[in-house]
């Protein structure tokens, strides 16, 4: 923004720079610096610090402040531990409707602790069913964006019929006509499509012009759960059934991010080291940045052992008191409350982060469900990608 350009000139030309292809050691650079950052094993930042402070004055944006301290987590992996399934859904038609600011839920364990801001339409172009972000819609016509349903594709069963999870079994030709499809309703270009080889980790990476239509499994350029570019034209994939994904734009630095978030991401703070990413590298302001968390699994239905609900405690301070519950021998896990909470210490306004309502568990005949319909099945994306009007 011009209100940024001018004070600091020289973080003008490291938004400017940031259009180039980045080089390996770039791309080092940009993993270490959000690795500094991660997750703050205290209570969040004190009252004017760098991180979370919001005013008019020069020193207000963490995007304006000098390199970032906060200590390293490394990722959590418990190797032994895998998803269950619990048995195939049936598959009902879905109807269109338009979603509700409160969450409902069948499940008695889900109780609203606090206000969260839950507002998404939902949009059906010829039978392809998809969800937008309030939040992100309203930042202007900068960006495009998409939460997918399993609705309006052409895959055949047990993928029917909006499947993009190509390590499967569907074939290419399904998956890249599923891409053009959602493409044609949302309105970016799906040839120009790139994602990443999701390996459930913290690793943020820049998508650069090179990357562009390296969409299928084979061609993805990096082993990594977040992507973010300043790049117009480039739309950023992020995939998942349970898991979270995660969507951020800025339109002050005309700057866009991607994230898978499975549990062990958002354990390690994956949501935060992408939003904290595009201030480093594109001079994203985080009163300004927009996130919307995507359908995913809730914690009326993420039941976990005790290992599990260890890793969060151990990293997140008594914050997590109100998004754990205990309930005999198993804890059930709020992962959306959990990854709000992330990109609120990355000091993004609580207006401006948007948590989708629906449980993917819950609802089988909208959605993908791992915890529902075990490996035999499709999974969704959730998509964004900046247009010609951000130039």
């Amino acid at each position: 923004s011009t209100r940024w350009a001018e004070r600091h000139p020289q973080g003008v030309c490291r938004i400017r720079k940031a259009a180039e292809p980045p080089t390996a050691a770039q791309q080092r650079m940009v993993g270490a610096e959000a690795n500094r950052i991660a997750a703050s094993n205290a209570a969040p930042p004190r009252a004017g610090s760098s991180i979370g402070k919001h005013c008019s004055s020069s020193s207000c944006s963490l995007a304006m402040q000098t390199p970032f301290f906060w200590t390293v987590t490394p990722p959590v992996f418990f190797p032994g531990k895998e998803n269950e399934g619990c048995g195939a859904a049936a598959h009902t038609p879905h109807f269109p409707r338009r979603l509700r600011q409160a969450a409902t839920s069948p499940h008695p364990l889900v109780q609203k602790k606090e206000a969260l801001l839950m507002s998404f339409t939902e949009h059906n172009v010829n039978g392809l069913i998809y969800d937008t972000s309030d939040v992100i819609t309203a930042a202007g016509s900068g960006a495009v964006h998409a939460f997918t349903t399993r609705h309006g594709g052409v895959s055949p069963a047990p993928y029917d019929s909006l499947n993009f999870a190509d390590n499967k079994g569907d074939t290419s030709e399904n998956l890249l006509e599923n891409y053009r499809l959602l493409g044609e309703a949302v309105g970016f270009d799906a040839s120009r499509a790139v994602g990443c080889r999701q390996i459930h980790s913290d690793l943020v990476r820049i998508a650069s012009e090179e990357d562009a239509g390296k969409i299928l499994w084979d061609d993805r350029p990096y082993d990594a759960d977040g992507l973010i570019t300043n790049v117009p034209n480039l739309p950023l994939f992020a995939y998942g059934t349970d898991c979270c994904v995660i969507t951020l734009y800025d339109p002050t630095s005309r700057s866009i991010g991607a994230v898978h978030a499975g549990w062990r991401g958002t354990a390690s703070g994956i949501a935060l080291k992408a939003a904290v990413s595009m201030m480093s590298c594109y001079g994203a302001d985080p009163y300004t940045l927009r996130a919307a968390i995507g359908p995913s699994i809730g914690k009326c239905c993420f039941e976990t052992d005790s290992d599990v609900a260890d890793a969060f405690f151990a990293l997140l301070d008594p914050a997590m008191d109100e998004r754990i519950e205990k309930h005999g021998d198993k804890y059930h896990i709020d992962l959306k409350a959990i990854n709000r909470l992330w990109l609120l210490r990355a000091g993004i306004d609580p207006s401006r982060i948007d948590v989708h309502p629906d449980c993917t568990k819950c609802h089988p005949e909208r959605y993908w469900s791992h915890r529902a319909m075990g490996d035999r099945r499709g999974g969704m994306a959730a998509m964004i990608c900046l247009t010609e009007d951000a130039l």
